[in-house]
């Protein structure tokens, strides 16, 4: 030990020098230590900082360890100026203790290990000329500047702070070791200063347990040049992201998204202002299959890329045995298949695809092979360079034109406020994509979210995001006007919120979302409670029973089955409806399939004073059914071939607790003079003041006709003369008749005989 230092001190030598490492020497410090800005105190072993509260430990000079230092005291006097060198030459040095130390410079001369115990701070210079310096798990805060090609190992929990205000750290030099295990960073901060990354960096994905990978830049002066080396890593459990930054982020990124074994369409933003990289290198990493030689397709990177198909090989799209397009941008009010995938960047035109997932480049494309995880991972320059100004995506069309936008950001994003700041855009709804609906023969479905209430559908557990638009993800908005539109996103839409169980990520195991208003769902579900679409009603005393503008409109589904309510000739996703004073009828419009289905109805946040009660009306068996609002009511039934049988087949009717079961409609035997014999109400539903009785084969005689309301209590009698066979005879309706169901009974005076037919009445 040789050099200066002047206080109260207390020296404790274990043994002395050239002992093995494991016996080496231990300086002990319980009393003010002070090293002056010429002196130097050498430690050929460990040293401790044992001090007590009172005193302290000040290095003005040069303190030299070759073992471990450990902090057990108090921090260095902030009035120290001095350098620590660690300079160890066979075994790790710990930097460890019950207390984090502020050094102000740090060396590391030699090829050994460094580990950290605790945060730590370096204050102004770090000099790593060799080795490693192992973060183990922890946070170093950089004050000042690095230098050396000595390098950072990380872990999965460790950090990096760089407090360098007006300041260029330098170069970060990373442990290439194990790419994704010494390479990594739980988060990165560059506040107010430059820094750049000069080997591959990786941010971990993290998880919703203990959060996300970050990376942060602060400060108008704040830069972090990526050089091409930062990966933003993605897993089912989560995905690393940019936080809300001030500063800019340079230079190329790779955002990795991770797909799980889901066989669908899926909705993809594109985080960059310019990509060096085509969608083949982003997407297909670089190859294309030319012939289908399965199994496998292709031998590739497991776990990455997919397969793109919908056009030749030599624009490159890989082979498949149907030729249908897996890649589609929107334009025009309707689906594109890129020219090619070679030619096409992948920022530049377009920031959002409807891509087809199947998994990664081993899947198999000559027959419906099992689908499997992937990971995509595009290269570009991030939407991060405009000192946290903000992104705004600019469009035009078509009145009712729906306009495909990207997420900007390589993080996810609250776009609720970006909605209602839209230029020429429905500010109350937008369209994403959900690739779980339509089970497990489906392709995934539209989810139409209102900001009116939070109300979404179809809505189950399979979509758990509200206004939350994850990294990577796409979603839709509709033009109110023929014109330009814009819809802005700022810094502050960001959010820590990673939806792992939904959308991209895993199953979701969780009840239906609830909004805030009262709201009537109905779903259409397969006889397994497969989800495929579904519908909703919100009522509140603000709505209009008139179609207007915070009325969700209906986007169909192109592969799936699709179920809209109709009021006015328009097809609703939402409708939002004024509170009931007596009944009120939602009617339904389905595309379906020839297999069983059945209707999921259910209510939300039903108020006291709400009518619970509601009833099903099958219009093509003639019967209706009560539900109760406040449980859930499955109602079964299978189409055929007749479009009755499922196009406008059901109504729901509000406030009908004391109506009975009608009786399907049925010819009595003396009418049947042949199959087609029968008496039909049309238009039915009517909204007029009277309605049309048509008489097929019926025998010629006097009809008394007597309309029930749904309580059963007898408002009219009309007599009609029928001539025999076919007619139409008119029936009046009284225009103080509420909306709901109703039944008309129809008797021949001569024979006796009865026909029962359901009657809708509708003034919305």
């Amino acid at each position: 030990m040789k050099g200066t230092f002047t206080g109260i001190y207390c020296f404790v030598i274990a043994l002395l020098l050239g002992t093995p490492a494991y016996m080496q020497p231990i300086i002990r410090n319980t009393g003010n230590l002070s090293i002056l800005a010429s002196g130097v105190m050498s430690v050929n072993g460990s040293f401790e900082n044992a001090n007590t509260s009172s005193l302290k430990l000040n290095n003005s000079g040069s303190l030299i360890i070759t073992g471990d230092f450990t902090n057990n005291g108090n921090d260095m006097d902030a009035s120290g100026t001095g350098t620590t060198t660690f300079s160890g030459t066979v075994t790790p040095q710990n930097i460890n203790g019950t207390q984090s130390t502020s050094f102000y410079n740090v060396t590391k001369p030699n090829g050994n290990d460094v580990i950290l115990g605790n945060n730590e701070t370096i204050k102004n210079t770090f000099t790593l000329t060799a080795g490693k310096f192992k973060l183990n798990d922890k946070t170093l805060t950089l004050n000042g500047t690095i230098t050396g090609s000595g390098v950072l190992t990380g872990t999965a929990s460790s950090g990096v702070v760089a407090v360098i205000a007006g300041t260029n750290l330098g170069t970060l030099l990373f442990d290439q070791t194990t790419d994704t295990i010494t390479n990594v960073l739980k988060t990165l901060t560059i506040t107010g200063g430059q820094a750049t990354i000069g080997n591959t960096l990786n941010i971990t994905a993290g998880n919703s347990s203990t959060g996300f990978g970050t990376v942060k830049v602060t400060g108008l002066s704040g830069n972090l040049n990526t050089n091409g080396n930062l990966i933003l890593k993605s897993n089912p459990s989560g995905t690393a992201r940019v936080d809300i930054s001030s500063g800019n982020i340079t230079g190329e990124a790779t955002v990795e998204r991770y797909f799980p074994a889901i066989r669908a369409w899926r909705f993809i933003g594109i985080p960059f202002s310019s990509s060096s990289q085509s969608i083949n290198a982003a997407w297909q990493e670089g190859f294309v299959d030319a012939a289908l030689t399965c199994p496998p397709q292709f031998t590739g990177t497991t776990g990455y890329g997919t397969e793109i198909s919908g056009g030749s090989t030599a624009n490159g799209f890989d082979v498949n045995n149907t030729g249908y397009a897996s890649l589609k941008y929107y334009s025009n009010n309707q689906w594109v298949v890129p020219t090619s995938t070679l030619t096409t960047n992948i920022a530049i035109p377009n920031t959002a695809y409807c891509l087809f997932v199947r998994g990664d480049r081993n899947i198999c494309l000559t027959y419906s092979a099992p689908p499997g995880a992937t990971t995509l991972r595009p290269k570009g320059q991030l939407n991060q360079q405009h000192n946290g100004g903000n992104v705004t995506s600019l469009f035009s069309g078509n009145l009712n034109d729906f306009i495909f936008i990207g997420n900007p950001y390589a993080s996810s994003v609250d776009i609720a406020g970006s909605v209602q700041a839209g230029i020429n855009i429905n500010r109350s709804t937008f369209w994403t994509w959900n690739p779980r609906l339509g089970g497990a023969n489906g392709v995934g479905g539209y989810v139409t979210l209102s900001l009116q209430g939070g109300v979404f559908v179809p809505n189950d557990g399979t979509y758990t995001a509200g206004s939350v638009i994850q990294s990577s993800q796409a979603f839709m908005v509709q033009l109110t006007n023929t014109g330009a539109g814009s819809v802005t996103f700022t810094e502050n839409s960001k959010t820590a919120t990673e939806t792992v169980t939904g959308i991209f990520g895993l199953q979701a195991n969780v009840n239906k979302t609830s909004g805030t208003s009262t709201t009537v769902y109905a779903d259409l579900v397969d006889n397994n409670q497969v989800l495929m679409d579904g519908v909703a009603a919100s009522y509140g005393k603000r709505y209009a029973a008139a179609v207007d503008s915070i009325d969700a409109k209906k986007k169909w589904n192109e592969e799936i089955e699709n179920m809209a309510i109709v009021r006015h000739d328009t097809t609703l996703a939402i409708e939002f409806r004024p509170i009931p004073g007596s009944a009120d009828t939602l009617f339904f419009r389905l595309y379906l399939r020839q297999q069983p289905y059945q209707l999921k109805l259910f209510g939300d946040n039903i108020a006291d004073k709400f009518p619970s009660m509601a009833c099903l009306v099958d219009k093509y068996l003639g019967t209706q059914t009560q539900v109760d609002l406040r449980d859930t009511s499955l109602y079964s039934f299978t189409p055929n071939t007749d479009t009755n049988s499922y196009r406008n087949r059901f109504m729901l009717v509000l406030n009908c607790s004391g109506s009975k079961p009608a009786n399907p409609a049925k010819v009595n035997p003396q009418f049947a003079l042949d199959k087609n014999a029968g008496i039909t109400v049309y238009p039915n539903p009517a909204s007029e003041n009277f309605t049309t009785l048509q008489f097929a084969n019926m025998p010629k005689g006097n009809y008394e006709t007597v309309i029930y309301n749904a309580e059963g209590v007898r408002l009219g009698t009309r007599i009609i003369q029928h001539s025999g066979g076919n007619n139409n005879h008119n029936l009046p309706l009284n225009p103080s008749w509420v909306s709901g169901v109703y039944s008309i009974r129809i008797i021949n005076k001569t024979t006796g005989g009865v026909v029962n037919v359901p009657l809708i009445i509708s003034h919305g």
